[in-house]
């Protein structure tokens, strides 16, 4: 398993503008070469993005590649019994080693400077880099091959758009296409692996998974909230379920004048979706957005967190262009120098100290909306009261019965 941040730049779904250049997470079996999971996002590599990738090798792959609408095959499933990976944060981190623990995988680190163990998958990810780089928005290998050509103004794919391209080369290119080293197919050579041969013995199917909703569960990410009657605040939205009840305002086991936080699951990729992990039965229920909304359509499905957080960020950047700095600089300095008088004028009259007895407050001593807002001194304005001529004058009841 590695990293490799694509040679492709992005585009935001809804202006279709640059966004930058997304990261690969990609899992192989060295002995068939058969690329197991992959993990894409415009987020830096982290534990996340490593869990997330080994969680989709484990899982049958048939809905996934028809929630794409890619036809074919992708047969690599089951459990993974060993996984090689360099030594790199995102794979030292308790969080991948908790969750590897938990469903039987061997995390094995790569000896430290020593390249040649990470051969497989380095050839691997500059594979997908070169089909890659056939495409427009590619940023190419290096500034000398690139020469001219601009990235950004030619880039087109979506990260959706993007993970659909790489599961169909995927599947119904590379998987199909003869290996050199192996002189067949990987499908053909992970069949004989799995099936044998007329002169091998094959390895027989992996364990299958059999609570495929845990393991993804997992490997998600992850924040501590507190419930509240509303129920949890995760994203600028509440969500609800009924099993919270129970969990309003409970206190800390450790600190009872503390509220307790839980463990809230979320999806990087469907940003509405939240679990709530319950501490006694240790299982995981979805949570409700409240109040309830109307489904929308596939597209803002699509809509990863990280793109979210993106739009977010430059429309708060857009925003800040629209600011009057101008405005705002003469609200400062105008601001400065009444500050600088005020302290001037209140150090001359303290040095003064002639008065030896407090007064009433005078004029000055109120401020000027308090004044204006004094019905005691509040003065007509004559020009704008269409009733001012008619000031003191009699009013007479005017009848207006039939006997007159």
């Amino acid at each position: 398993m590695d990293h490799v941040r694509l040679d492709m730049m992005a585009v935001y779904s809804d202006t279709r503008l640059p966004w930058g250049r997304p990261w690969l997470t990609l899992l192989i079996c060295v002995k068939t070469r058969m690329i197991v999971g992959f993990y894409l996002s415009m987020r830096a590599p982290s534990s996340v993005a490593a869990g997330m990738a080994i969680a989709m090798g484990m899982l049958p792959k048939k809905g996934y590649l028809g929630s794409l609408g890619i036809s074919g095959n992708w047969p690599v499933q089951g459990k993974i019994l060993k996984l090689h990976c360099d030594n790199a944060k995102e794979f030292r981190g308790e969080t991948l080693r908790f969750g590897c623990k938990e469903h039987g995988i061997d995390l094995e680190l790569r000896p430290v400077k020593q390249p040649r163990y990470g051969a497989h998958i380095e050839r691997m990810v500059g594979n997908v880099n070169a089909m890659l780089r056939k495409k427009p928005g590619t940023t190419f290998a290096n500034p000398a091959q690139r020469g001219t050509y601009d990235p950004r103004k030619k880039s087109v794919y979506t990260l959706w758009e993007l993970e659909v391209e790489v599961a169909d080369w995927i599947v119904n290119y590379y998987h199909v296409d003869k290996h050199r080293m192996l002189k067949m197919p990987p499908k053909n050579a992970w069949e004989n692996e799995i099936m044998g041969t007329a002169t091998v013995r094959g390895a027989g199917l992996p364990v299958q998974i059999s609570d495929p909703e845990k393991l993804k569960l997992d490997f998600l990410p992850f924040e501590m909230r507190v419930v509240s009657p509303s129920g949890v605040r995760f994203g600028k939205a509440d969500y609800y379920h009924e099993s919270l009840n129970r969990w309003v305002n409970a206190p800390d086991l450790d600190h009872p004048t503390v509220k307790r936080k839980f463990v809230i699951k979320y999806h990087p990729n469907y940003p509405r979706n939240v679990w709530f992990l319950d501490p006694d039965i240790k299982q995981y229920v979805k949570l409700d957005r409240w109040p309830l909304q109307a489904a929308e359509d596939d597209e803002q499905d699509r809509i990863s967190v990280d793109e979210l957080m993106a739009i977010d960020s430059r429309d708060h950047a857009h925003g800040k262009q629209m600011e009057d700095k101008v405005a705002k600089r003469g609200y400062r300095d105008r601001s400065a120098k009444r500050q600088e008088e005020a302290v001037a004028a209140t150090k001359r009259a303290r040095s003064k100290r002639k008065q030896t007895t407090p007064t009433a407050p005078g004029k000055q001593d109120r401020s000027r909306i308090e004044q204006q807002m004094d019905p005691q001194s509040a003065e007509v304005d004559t020009t704008s009261n269409p009733f001012a001529a008619f000031a003191g004058k009699k009013v007479r009841a005017f009848n207006v019965s039939e006997e007159q």
